[in-house]
């Protein structure tokens, strides 16, 4: 049986909350289908250059068409998720979380965690990932949203990394026995 583990309580920095959300946004982009929200604009600019090109050669034409597709999608891609970040940076001090101290729990069965006006309570195989990714611990409990968990908190990166491996280890073998 192990023992619980209650964190002292903390608060998000907006470096870390930014840290966190490119973290997300790599962990997201993974998937093919996470692209195709960035397909309509580059491809309608595609098609019109296609349709208006009409006097160049078929061959040039296709280039063209390719090239501004490739093009628009990769702008259309940086300027959505550089508008999305910014934004969630320009909101994050009216966020609850921007504002308020978290508590974090371990127990046998539950990762807990609260904010002064709410409390999420998750069995460790109901939790969707446990990650690292540079100086923060992430417990994700749902796959677009984690808690983060910097290791600032931490008396020192060995008592961080101590944490990280207890979460880990919780979440793995509750994964593991209900897998079974």
């Amino acid at each position: 049986m192990a023992t619980d583990i209650e964190l002292s309580p903390y608060r998000i920095t907006a470096n870390e909350y930014a840290a966190f959300n490119l973290h997300f946004l790599v962990r997201h982009y993974r998937s093919w289908k996470s692209w195709l929200v960035f397909v309509p604009a580059p491809l309608f600019l595609a098609v019109m250059i296609f349709l208006t090109s009409d006097n160049l050669a078929v061959e040039v034409r296709l280039g063209v068409t390719l090239a501004a597709f490739f093009i628009a999608f990769i702008l259309s891609a940086i300027l959505m998720q550089g508008c999305a970040l910014a934004r969630c940076l320009l909101r994050f001090g009216k966020q609850p979380i921007g504002q308020a101290e978290i508590r974090v729990s371990l127990t046998d069965g539950l990762f807990i965690s609260a904010l002064p006006q709410q409390e999420g309570r998750y069995k460790w195989a109901g939790l969707h990932d446990v990650v690292r990714s540079g100086k923060l611990s992430l417990v994700y409990v749902h796959p677009h949203m984690a808690v983060i968990i910097p290791d600032r908190i931490f008396a020192d990166e060995e008592a961080a990394h101590t944490f990280f491996d207890e979460a880990h280890d919780r979440w793995t073998r509750a994964k593991a026995t209900a897998g079974s």
